[in-house]
């Protein structure tokens, strides 16, 4: 590798750790053209992207947020988990639910979690 190229990569390096620090970060996707696109379009415009966050936000939990999913998220690496995941988990592992710990917040996600994806029931 000559001085060029080494010179390069500490560069690349030093940008990629100035946005770790500023909370940004790179994820590559494969997407439809078409697709690929339209939000290439769209992340042009801030409230496009307020709004994308806000949906990832509503479609991704912090299991952490509620305590009978983080217990049931016990043997996962990270505290996120999709809507459906969740309602899965719920779901398959009723019977370690400790309903009385169940907090307003947890309750209405299940709720909405058993509607969206149960036709609002959990099978247990």
């Amino acid at each position: 590798m000559d001085n060029r190229q080494a010179q390069l990569r500490a560069a690349k390096r030093r940008q990629r750790q100035r946005e770790r620090e500023t909370g940004l970060g790179l994820y590559q996707i494969r997407l439809p053209m078409q697709a690929l696109q339209k939000l290439k379009k769209g992340m042009s415009n801030e409230k496009f992207i307020t709004r994308l966050q806000r949906f990832i936000a509503t479609e991704v939990l912090t299991a952490s947020d509620f305590p009978q999913l983080k217990l049931l998220c016990w043997n996962r690496q990270d505290d996120y988990i999709t809507r459906a995941d969740a309602f899965a988990l719920y779901e398959g592992n009723w019977r370690f639910i400790n309903e009385n710990a169940i907090d307003d917040r947890e309750k209405e996600l299940i709720t909405a979690l058993s509607v969206e994806f149960g036709k609002g029931v959990i099978n247990v």
